[in-house]
């Protein structure tokens, strides 16, 4: 018996919400790059830390949407380079590893889901409540955490 491979918004929650990709500083050992041996993250789309580490551009300070994630009607929200994504992206979860709820996640869902209602009220997109929502951020300094 085939398994339908739905990817669907309404198949995952993530695709609804999008957030740790907007909210967490993205660092990764720079190995991970393409270009270094086995890396696989295409090194346009990265920026340097340091000597050792590297971030997604665009989530260098947290706060702020990765360069890789896109977002449409149909689909939500995507990982433009999903199969070559970094290691924290593909180590972060929705569940922690006793099966409970990620904190983290659960947190940025309820964000996800005042910006939804406020686009839907306002008419205002996604994309532009991102926006707002970095400002907010960077107005309250928030900590820049990594994922």
């Amino acid at each position: 018996m085939a398994i339908k491979n739905d990817l669907t918004k309404s198949a995952n929650p993530c695709f609804e919400c999008g957030q740790c990709c907007q909210h967490f500083r993205v660092s990764f050992y720079h190995g991970e790059i393409e270009g270094n041996g086995a890396g696989i993250v295409p090194a346009q789309l990265t920026s340097k830390v340091n000597a050792h580490l590297a971030c997604m551009k665009g989530t260098e300070k947290g706060g702020a949407p990765c360069i890789a994630l896109k977002y449409s009607e149909a689909e939500g929200w995507r990982c433009s380079i999903y199969e070559r994504r970094p290691s924290p992206c593909r180590e972060f979860n929705i569940l922690s590893k006793d099966g409970t709820p990620n904190p983290k996640c659960q947190k940025l869902q309820e964000k996800a889901k005042a910006t939804r209602q406020a686009a839907s009220a306002g008419k205002t997109s996604p994309l532009q409540l991102g926006g707002i929502n970095m400002f907010i951020n960077h107005y309250l300094n928030e900590k820049n955490e990594d994922i």
